[in-house]
Formats: C-alpha cells, structure tokens, sequence
C-alpha cells in the first residue's frame, strides 16, 4: 500500500526577507488564524515579504488554426497548409517565398496528440513556429506515424535543424544524429541517454546530467525547480482549503516526487501556518487504481485539496478527488482541458490551476541562437526566473481573486530570486 506521510511537524524555512519588509492587503478570502507570513481575517489577508519587480511569462497561444497567413519579419507572407492527418505523417509547412538572410530550414517531428494548447508538443510547436515567423523560416510540423522514415524525409528536404519530441522518436533520433552529423537535432522529452552524440541538444524535463548531452543546452535536469512547481501548489492549497488539511500525491524514492511533497509543504507555510500536509507516496505511479486509493485515504483524514505531480496515477487522483468535491491543482500541463475538457467534465469547478512546463520559451532562445549563428549554452533549468514555468488559473477556478493575486506576486517573487522554497533542488530536502 502506498505510504501515507504525515509532515505536519516540518519545520517553515521558505519566507526569506532580502530588504525592507512591506504589507500588501487584499480583500476576499475566507477566514483563518493568523499564518506565517500571512495573517488572515474575515475580509482580508495581509502578506509579509519584500518587494521587487518582475513580469509573468507569456500565457500561451491556441492551438494553430488549420490554415493561416503569417508574415515574417524579413519576407513577404508565407501561408500555412496543413495535409490531412490521414496521410503517413501530416505536415504543417511554412515557405518563405523569397530568400530569408540566413538559409536556416527547421522542423518538429512527433506523434504526440495535441490535446490542449498548453501540451508539450502545443508548446515546442508554439516556440518553432514563432521563430520560423519572426525570421523567416522554412519550417514543418510533421505528425511521424513512422519516426525513422519521417526523419529521413527531413534530412532529404535538407533540414538544417530536427526537433524530436516523444519517447517514440529516442531511437530514430539517437541513430540520426550519428548518421548525419551535419544536422543539428534538438531533443524534447525523451529519457534514453543521448551523450554519445555531442551535436545533440537536449531538452529533458527530469533528466539527470548523467543521461544528458554535455553540449549544450540541458533545459531541465539536476536543477529543474519541481520544488518550485509544488510550492505554488501549496500556496494556493493554503489559500483555497476550509478544512485546514491539505495533501499531494507524488512517486515514492524519486527526487522529482521529494521535490513536489517539499516544495508544497512550505509552500502550504507560507498561506497556512496550521493546515496539516499529508504526503502519498505511490511507488508504480502509472497505475491508475494507486490514484484512485490514495484520494480514498486523504478523505479519511478530513483533506479538501489536493496537489498530484503528472503522471497517470496523479491524473486518476485529480480526477477521482474533483469527483468527491475536493479542490485539486494539476501539474505538468493544463488540467482544464484535459482532462476537464474546457469545463464539460465532472469537477472541473474544482480545478484551482495548473502548474506547467514552457519548452517554448527556450526552444525560441535556441532556435535565435542557431539562426544569429551563436551556438547556445547551458544548462539552463525549468524554473519561474526562466521563464519557463507557469501556472493556469481559469476563469471557472474557485481561488478568489485575492488568493489569484498572491499567486501571482509569489511567482513574481520566485521569478526575481526574493523568495526561496527553501528546497535544495539537487535532493529534495529542506535546506
């Protein structure tokens, strides 16, 4: 049976002040004793810490449309075709119709649904197409029901840059790199070790170092702030909660997991002194009935809010608690979509937010990087002050507005390195 982890008594050491302290007062939340860092009453919530200024990440885009005109900045409009699914591997082509300055041609291969703009694959194909338009790029989307013949179709069309996407393209891409060593691969989301072939850059959301390429870019790895994605968890755990009682889901003996159980439980601290945090530990977390059970147990201990890291045991469990009238906040992808389908699906009155992952981001900074000519560098982590970390709130989520705007001045904070989880990222532990 998965363990169920009482870390009520952990000590709060996440709040940590860099200058002269300032109060913010804001109305609408529900009423609670007085917290560390926030004291509450009947009308309002007082927050502690300091200031600073910082920018939200960019909220993405939809989805792309089946046909549409773009018009990069150094050509003349380009038009967007897309060829039925039907066909072995569905194409989105952008060609410039004259010469851009550099001869750059870029594509994105994968088989991955593109469930919900928020998506990984929504995501990197936001961040290649935005390049491809801005300098006037020769760029497909290619949807590879065979991955070793779509790449080759791309090396022939002479692709200058390959991104791969999906766990079904690791062996296609590891066997291409070595074959054509003129051709720059980007790799997103595969966890087979790539270190043999040092012309690939890889963009890993839990790769260690050891399985990644030592050049260039690890986007992810040893660093990846999921300490950071749990703490935002718990603030709004703490904000939303009636019962004081509180509780995430996570894989057990897994760094990843340590990090989301301790990164929520100080995040908790910080909107909720007294709540209790309850942790379930799940060592298969693909199975969905672990998922299931674990909301089971939380509910016999009086929880009313949940915190799942992805995975399809935490997704049976954000789905099985939003069922049982608990608030629920997702990770890795937006939860309102999929699985709440916009709103359509029991529970989704429930979904406080989802935490997710931005490849976009980073993926233009590459792509910007190999067009000017510069080869980039890192590694560079998923965290809030990369921008490359966000949270979706929507509309329908019962956080009030109040909680909505603590959110978000945390996550500015986080962002400008004046807050701390106090989490060390590289063990899962307090520090």
């Amino acid at each position: 049976m998965p363990a169920l982890v009482h870390i009520r008594t952990l000590p709060w050491t996440a709040l940590r002040c860099l200058g002269c302290l300032v109060s913010i007062l804001l109305a609408g939340c529900a009423t609670h004793p007085t917290t560390a860092g926030v004291a509450r009453s009947s009308d309002s919530i007082t927050v502690v810490y300091t200031t600073f200024v910082a920018t939200l990440p960019a909220t993405p885009s939809s989805t792309p449309a089946a046909t549409m005109t773009i018009t990069p900045s150094s050509t003349p409009a380009a038009t967007m075709t897309i060829t039925p699914s039907s066909t072995p591997a569905a194409t989105v082509t952008i060609t410039p119709s004259s010469t851009p300055a550099t001869k750059l041609r870029t594509s994105l291969l994968t088989n991955a649904k593109f469930r919900d703009d928020s998506s990984l694959a929504a995501l990197s194909h936001k961040g290649a197409l935005a390049t491809a338009k801005n300098y006037g790029l020769a760029y497909t989307l290619v949807i590879a029901s065979d991955p070793e013949a779509a790449i080759l179709a791309r090396v022939v069309a002479g692709d200058d840059v390959i991104i791969t996407l999906g766990e079904d393209l690791a062996a296609s891409t590891r066997a291409a790199s070595a074959s054509y060593p003129d051709v720059i691969f980007i790799v997103i989301s595969q966890t087979k070790a790539l270190s043999a072939y040092p012309d690939v850059i890889f963009i890993g959301i839990s790769q260690t170092k050891a399985l990644s390429v030592s050049q260039p870019i690890i986007l992810g790895g040893d660093n990846a702030r999921h300490d950071e994605l749990g703490f935002i968890a718990g603030v709004m755990a703490g904000l939303q909660t009636k019962t004081q009682v509180v509780g995430s889901l996570v894989p057990a003996a897994d760094l990843q997991g340590r990090n989301y159980a301790n990164g929520f439980l100080h995040g908790v601290r910080l909107t909720c002194g007294p709540c209790e945090v309850w942790s379930v530990e799940i060592e298969e977390y693909a199975d969905l009935a672990e998922g299931v059970d674990a909301v089971r147990r939380l509910r016999q201990v009086d929880a009313d809010t949940l915190f799942a890291s992805s995975g399809a045991a935490g997704k049976a469990a954000i789905q099985a608690a939003a069922e049982a009238g608990m608030a629920v906040i997702g990770a890795g992808h937006d939860y309102y979509s999929n699985p709440f389908t916009g709103g359509d699906a029991a529970g989704a009155e429930l979904l406080l937010g989802s935490a997710i992952y931005r490849p976009d981001v980073m993926l233009e900074a590459i792509l910007d990087d190999l067009v000017t000519g510069a080869m980039p560098s890192g590694p560079t982590d998923f965290s809030f002050s990369s921008g490359t970390l966000d949270v979706m709130i929507p509309e329908s989520s019962p956080l009030s507005q109040a909680a909505r705007d603590i959110t978000r001045d945390v996550i500015l904070r986080l962002s400008s390195g004046e807050l701390s989880t106090g989490i060390n990222p590289l063990t899962g532990d307090e520090e």
